[in-house]
């Protein structure tokens, strides 16, 4: 079998064995995947204080009771060599980590490890919590306190702290009084944990149902909280769920469900609200502040072209044009902004 991808097919079993490790307070100092120059095989060094503690068979027998209880791992007991924290490879292992600012998985080849020759080193970082972010919106139906609920999922984050349901958010339109609000939105970001940390179990459906349900009980708490009384159906069309929102607004006889834009290319331009949700690629943040909502469009001379269908809203484009959401007396308005605006709600989070 082919040694290269071998360890690819490892990697994520390592990180999520390493994750385990953690959540059973088996301390990982350091850990890479190495390819001996002796022997040119892969193994997985594994740096932690419990070898200088419970000395090396005690530290072996915890890590192998935690690695056989990972199903259809690839990563074997043979692959595993447990070192200590004061070993000069840890120290090197380190050393290579600590060159690396952005804190992600690092390949270098031809490299002494202590005393030890090695063709290659592939150096993970620090194990880093992962979170799945979720939107659940629920949009009011014909009947008071009856509200349905959609939900989509969108990007993992690693290195975030925040979980749970992290924000509400709604708006008003001219004439609305609180609590008369068709239309809200929760932003959840679910634990992961490190028995699911491996892209394999996460495109599972069954895995994937079960994470859904989990982040609509978490939305739920959180909007009931605004809305008591509320009777909450999840559906399962994301479709259905802005066509709705628009017709329990006709039906009240309010103002077009249109948004301003401001700055920018599209300056001055009302898009409707279900077109925005439709053809522009739509990105909330969870941030300390509360929610934050893009929306990126693409350039003014494609947006037609988006509309009728004629191109994806996800280009190709040389260039895209961001705006964030501003709540503002009457409904919401989008003001131009830039990438590193962007950047900075992701580091507020």
């Amino acid at each position: 079998m082919d040694t290269i991808t071998l360890v690819e097919r490892r990697i994520d079993d390592g990180r999520r064995l390493i994750g385990l490790l953690g959540q059973k307070d088996i301390d990982v100092t350091a850990a890479a995947w190495v390819l001996t120059s002796e022997d040119g095989n892969w193994f997985l060094y594994i740096a932690t204080e419990e070898v200088d503690k419970s000395g090396l068979t005690t530290a072996y027998l915890k890590v192998y009771k935690v690695l056989t209880s990972m199903a259809g791992t690839c990563v074997s007991a043979s692959d595993v060599k447990l070192i200590g924290q004061g070993n000069p490879i840890t120290k090197d292992i380190l050393l290579l980590r600590g060159q690396r600012a952005d804190n992600l998985f690092a390949s270098y080849r031809d490299r002494l490890l202590g005393n030890m020759c090695v063709e290659e080193v592939l150096v993970y970082p620090q194990y880093e919590p992962v979170r799945h972010e979720y939107r659940i919106s629920y949009v009011r139906h014909d009947k008071p306190n009856r509200w349905h609920a959609t939900t989509l999922p969108g990007e993992l984050y690693r290195n975030t702290e925040a979980k749970g349901a992290v924000g509400y958010s709604c708006a008003h339109w001219e004439g609305e009084k609180p609590g008369e609000e068709i239309h809200g939105t929760v932003a959840v970001l679910l634990e992961i944990g490190p028995e699911f940390d491996d892209e394999r179990i996460l495109n599972d459906p069954n895995v994937q149902r079960v994470m859904q349900a989990q982040a609509q009980v978490a939305a739920d708490e959180l909007f009931k909280a605004y809305h008591p009384d509320a009777v909450i159906k999840h559906i399962d069309d994301p479709a259905t769920q802005a066509p709705a929102m628009w017709r329990a607004q006709a039906t009240r006889n309010k103002a077009k469900p249109v948004a301003l834009f401001e700055g920018g290319p599209y300056d001055g331009m009302k898009i409707n609200i279900n077109q925005i949700n439709k053809y522009c690629n739509i990105t909330p943040i969870a941030t300390k502040r509360g929610l934050r909502l893009f929306v990126v469009l693409p350039p003014l001379q494609d947006w037609e072209r988006v509309v009728k269908g004629e191109i994806a809203k996800e280009g190709p484009f040389d260039v895209f044009h961001c705006y964030e959401r501003k709540l503002v007396p009457g409904g919401a308005e989008f003001h131009y902004c830039s990438g590193e605006t962007i950047s900075e709600a992701l580091s507020e989070q």
